[in-house]
């Protein structure tokens, strides 16, 4: 899945334009930590893993840009729990 990159979010829309999925974040004063704090998945999508993808893009972008990351969602957070090993290096 393809997902699109603006300030503060990455997102996805269906074919007639309509939001699918966001992961939001706030960039920390010093641009160092995106705190996630929010993540959503169109009631229709849920149970793809899609959430899981967004998030891990999110991920691969800051650790590409050596950027530290805080889950603040439930989502985010339950991630970085449950799987510490793929996400030790970007988690602030």
């Amino acid at each position: 899945m393809h997902f699109i990159e603006e300030p503060g979010r990455f997102f996805t829309n269906d074919l007639q334009g309509d939001l699918m999925a966001e992961l939001t974040y706030q960039p920390s004063e010093d641009g160092k930590v995106w705190v996630i704090d929010h993540t959503f998945v169109r009631g229709d999508q849920r149970g793809k893993g899609i959430a899981k993808e967004l998030l891990d893009t999110a991920v691969q972008a800051a650790r590409d840009r050596s950027i530290k990351v805080k889950p603040l969602c439930t989502y985010a957070r339950t991630q970085f729990m449950k799987h510490p090993e793929a996400y030790a290096d970007v988690k602030a």
